[in-house]
């Protein structure tokens, strides 16, 4: 998918990939962040991004 067609001023990068793991390597992949009970997916976005989100 384009992100681009999803997201309204987003550039036209092709997304593979759905991501909410920030531990593993992605390509091509986005990240959502997700609250849970133990952990919030916010504090780790450095992560994921370090790993190709």
């Amino acid at each position: 998918m384009i992100i681009s067609n999803i997201f309204e001023n987003a550039p036209d990068i092709e997304i593979k990939d759905i991501m909410t793991d920030s531990r593993v390597k992605m390509e091509d992949a986005i990240f959502f962040c997700i609250i849970g009970l133990v952990n919030d997916g916010h504090n780790f976005i450095a992560q994921a991004i370090e790993n190709g989100a």
